[in-house]
């Protein structure tokens, strides 16, 4: 005979799904949720210390600012890194407990493995082709996204805004540091990651 003991995972989510949870009713399944959750705190935070920096020192603002929006990078510059640390957040996401504090990093790596495991992408298999063929409409993509079934569109959309105001906060940061010692980073590069990132949903 063969036994095994089943291992919970969040990975794998089917989202067409009868759901249990407050925010799974709304099409937000709970784990993603959570992960989305800790990158708007990181961005509220980076907002709030840019809009401080703005009224403070202009020499400890500019270097505040810097190191801040360098902070801010690394939590996707490190996301392919760790593997410790994703395997705790995807652990604590398993079973329910409190993320570990302090691993932005390792809960993006997280976010796209789950991204990529989805039982169905976020845009279905069917509309794939289509989806390539509009990629430069913008009309066409909204239309698309618009197409989408409702647990669907709900998860690409809070993954977009989430990204969003995080790439809000970079911009914020980086209008903080005076002109003459800008970031070693432009915003658009944060941008290129997140569109990566988004792209994960596409496939898997």
């Amino acid at each position: 005979s063969i036994s095994a003991d089943w291992v919970p995972t969040c990975l794998g989510y089917q989202l067409e799904r009868r759901t249990t949870s407050r925010s799974e009713a709304r099409g937000m399944p709970h784990e993603f949720s959570r992960m989305l959750e800790v990158l708007e705190q990181r961005a509220t935070r980076a907002l709030e210390a840019a809009a401080s920096q703005r009224v403070g020192e202009i020499g400890n603002a500019n270097d505040a600012s810097i190191d801040e929006a360098h902070a801010l990078e690394k939590i996707f510059d490190e996301a392919e890194e760790g593997a410790d640390e994703a395997e705790a957040v995807l652990e604590a996401l398993n079973q329910g407990s409190e993320l570990p504090q302090g691993h932005e990093a390792a809960v993006v790596t997280v976010l796209c493995r789950w991204l990529c495991s989805l039982a169905e992408p976020l845009v279905p298999s069917s509309l794939h082709e289509s989806a390539k063929a509009h990629a430069n409409s913008s009309e066409m993509c909204i239309q698309m996204a618009q197409s989408l079934p409702l647990s669907h569109h709900l998860v690409l959309d809070n993954l977009l805004v989430c990204l969003r105001r995080v790439l809000r906060a970079h911009a914020a940061l980086a209008s903080a540091a005076v002109v003459r010692t800008a970031p070693r980073r432009s915003a658009s590069s944060l941008s290129s990651y997140s569109a990566s990132l988004h792209s994960s949903a596409l496939t898997s």
